[in-house]
């Protein structure tokens, strides 16, 4: 998905999360066109995308290889990252390993990898908040949630409000593409993060954050998924790093709060 002037100085390259796809990314398409040139991929194996059956395949380092192959075929030398839940673990791994190309990063409801590894490890109510991720790990697991689509949406992005059951049908037809939401479950099947610790876990829990470029970091009062110290860690990464917590605000600050979200990315990114 495209918006903007492709001859504008300004690049933006928004990276959604789980279980999403590129229309969730509308609002901020619409409202940031008017001085920028945004793009919204449908991520490695969701969406429209491909959808590639071996799990190494959502590996970071091919999701990485993805962000850095999508500037790339844009003809984009430096740009602006945006995350959102995975799309926003990716982009502080993204920024990190491309830190000559990425000028800023900001996320939304995603703190960074190695922080929410170790306060897996060190929090109990991190760990608990954070078992969902061992159920979908479960072999069968997206077979099980195909049984529901519609209480899976209700469960989710429908929790977004008014913006997110506007795209409904488009959420239900992505999960319904080859594979289903396996291809998406891949991502968290590949990646170390879990509940229940382990070495993978502590390995990544013991790597440095290094991220160098400006930060933004945006999350809910009401998020459910991380605890709130979370965020202020991850906004401490940077030394240009910047917290804004939106009161009464769940997990998806850009649909449910899309012109505060809006404003925030607009003054961070391009003002």
């Amino acid at each position: 998905m495209l918006s903007g002037s492709e001859t504008s100085d300004c690049k933006l390259l928004f990276l959604h999360g789980f279980p999403e796809c590129a229309i969730s990314w509308m609002p901020q398409l619409e409202g940031l066109a008017d001085h920028a040139f945004c793009v919204a991929p449908d991520l490695r194996g969701c969406g429209l995308s491909e959808r590639p059956t071996n799990v190494s395949d959502y590996h970071r380092d091919a999701l990485i290889a993805d962000v850095a192959a999508i500037a790339d075929a844009l003809e984009w030398e430096r740009f602006h990252l945006i995350g959102h839940d995975w799309g926003g673990i990716l982009g502080w791994w993204a920024a990190e390993e491309l830190q000559d190309r990425v000028r800023r990063l900001a996320t939304l409801s995603a703190p960074h990898p190695s922080l929410l590894a170790r306060a897996i490890l060190d929090d109990p109510v991190q760990a608990s908040a954070s078992a969902y991720i061992d159920a979908l790990c479960v072999p069968g697991a997206a077979d099980r949630l195909a049984e529901d689509l519609e209480g899976l949406f209700a469960r989710t992005i429908g929790k977004a409000g008014r913006i997110a059951k506007t795209h409904k049908e488009n959420y239900l037809e992505s999960w319904t593409g080859p594979g289903g939401l396996q291809p998406a479950i891949n991502w968290y099947t590949a990646n170390a993060i879990r509940s229940t610790g382990g070495p993978r876990t502590a390995s990544l829990a013991n790597e440095e954050p290094k991220l160098t470029c400006p930060l933004l970091v945006i999350h809910g009062s009401e998020d459910q998924a991380f605890v709130p110290e979370l965020f202020e860690a991850s906004a401490a990464v940077s030394p240009h790093g910047q917290l804004i917590t939106l009161d009464q605000v769940d997990h998806w600050p850009g649909m449910e709060r899309p012109s505060a979200a809006n404003a925030m990315l607009r003054q961070f990114l391009i003002d």
